[in-house]
């Protein structure tokens, strides 16, 4: 069965800006899985503008987070959700709007430029999206930690879980 998953970097429209990371799995379309699966672009061209969502808290044995996409259509539900950058939050339990991004297509320059950037390192989102397609088994706190250590200028403690 096939099975998609998309990352995205939301700019909340409250005057402050909030990134958020998913993941998506990629087969290769030579593959004879009998499916009728949508190439990269074709996934980028269904990715809705902008949304609405709240984050509420996750556990060990899910992810950090949980976000629950709503008012867009196509994403509406809820979602495995990390942290990529530790200098930027937003609350549980509050509705955010946001724009959306697929990492596989050019991200705005506001969110990985200037003084304070959302994502620190834009050329290693492919590898968190490889750390989230391969995450299963490990706590959620060994994931986060290590999505920081690749896009955050300021991670953890790869063996700090009190501070996540």
């Amino acid at each position: 069965m096939y099975t998609q998953e998309y990352s995205f970097t939301i700019d909340v429209d409250d005057g402050q800006k909030y990134s958020i990371a998913a993941h998506t799995i990629v087969i290769n379309e030579n593959d004879p899985i009998d499916c009728d699966c949508p190439a990269l672009e074709e996934i980028s061209a269904m990715l809705p503008k902008t949304g609405n969502f709240i984050l509420h808290q996750g556990n060990d044995d899910i992810s950090k987070f949980i976000i629950e996409i709503f008012n867009d259509g196509f994403l509406n539900s809820d979602h495995e959700a990390w942290c990529i950058d530790r200098d930027h939050g937003i609350y549980y339990d509050s509705t955010y709007y946001s724009y959306f991004y697929s990492s596989y297509a050019n991200i705005p320059a506001y969110l990985t430029t200037g003084d304070n950037p959302d994502i620190d390192y834009p050329e290693n989102l492919d590898l968190v999206n490889w750390v989230l397609n391969n995450h299963e088994g490990y706590k959620n706190w060994e994931t986060q930690n290590v999505i920081w250590k690749l896009i955050d200028s300021t991670p953890l403690d790869l063996t700090d879980t009190e501070n996540i």
